[in-house]
Order: structure tokens, then sequence, then C-alpha cells
């Protein structure tokens, strides 16, 4: 969605799509169209906008993200993980690029929010409602923060993830929502 005034404007990527499936099983076609999603569209609206905020010298790009782009987890979601690591990474880029300007990126990393996409392992991951999100998301725009983690406790858990060793990683992720019974969003049946 794009939202602009005169001098002004802000571009939310918001697209998410997941396949469910181990990425040995995926097809070509799926991964592609599954990183077109997650990452390439996110490029090509950027792309896009940025030049007029550039030459405005104002203007933020927001890439609605994921905590899975930040850290793993068990399942089949490799695919998905790859795409919102790339949305992330990006945005950390392009911030480091125009610092000098009045144009501001933020990526939004959700932890998992009550929606479609996460049919199947609703109860297993203690989804946050989209309300929430768009909260605390607005606040981490407002103040232009790069990275917006939601909800908060997530980025403590991140953090000592970071600074833990491998095998208490490895322990933590074996513990985290079991992927077997997610089923992806409908849409990605129809692409093979």
């Amino acid at each position: 969605a794009v939202v602009s005034t005169q001098s002004t404007g802000v571009l939310i990527n918001n697209a998410g799509v997941v396949f469910g499936s181990h990425l040995q099983d995926m097809t070509l076609t799926q991964i592609q169209h599954s990183l077109t999603v997650n990452l390439v569209s996110t490029l090509w609206t950027t792309k896009l906008f940025l030049p007029d905020m550039l030459r405005a010298d104002q203007g933020h790009v927001v890439n609605v993200a994921s905590m899975l782009g930040l850290m793993s987890l068990q399942g089949q979601v490799t695919d998905y993980c790859a795409g919102k690591a790339g949305a992330i990474h990006m945005l950390a880029q392009l911030r480091n690029q125009h610092m000098s300007t009045n144009v501001h990126f933020t990526a939004v990393c959700p932890w998992f929010v009550r929606t479609k996409l996460i049919a199947g392992i609703e109860e297993q991951t203690n989804p946050m409602e989209p309300a929430d999100l768009v909260r605390t998301a607005i606040r981490g725009i407002r103040e232009n923060k790069d990275v917006v983690m939601a909800p908060t406790s997530i980025r403590i858990i991140c953090f000592l993830l970071k600074l833990a060793p491998l095998t208490i990683r490895d322990a933590f992720y074996r513990k985290k929502p079991d992927f077997s019974n997610f089923v992806g969003h409908k849409l990605s049946e129809k692409i093979q």
C-alpha cells in the first residue's frame, strides 16, 4: 500500500507467502514465487518510489518482514525465512547508503500474527493480533527505528540467542513450534 501527501510519502511493502514445504520438496517455480512475493516485490516497489523520496529529501520505506528473517526455526519455512531476511537486510543497506538524507527505512519483524499465513500452527505459536502489530509498527515508524520487533519481548530473546553458544541455540530451536501441521496459505497450493 502507498500513502502519500504532496511532500512526503510512506511506502509500506506488506506481502508474504509461505508454502509450508521442505526445500527439497519444493519446485523451482514455488521457490521463485516465494522469493518474488517475499523479497523481489519489495525491491521493485522501493526502486519505483525511492527516487522521488530522495529528490524531495523525505519519505519512509517500510518492509513488513518477520522474526523468521532474523532467526530460524525448525520446520518447512526455509523459503519464507530467506525472502524475509533479504527484505530486512535490503533496508539496512539502503539506510546505510542514504543516512545523510531525510528518507527513512524500517523493517517490521513480528513473531507470528493471527492470519491465514499461519494456518495449522496457531495454537503452538501464540500469535499476536494484527491490531497490536499495527500499533507497534506505527510507533516504530514514527520514531524512525531501523527494525521494529513485535512483541517487544522477542527482541530480548533474539539478542540472547545471538550471544548463546550453538548448543543452547540448538536446544531453543528444538523446543520452538513444530511446523509438521503447517498448511501454508491456500494460494500456495495453486503454484506447482
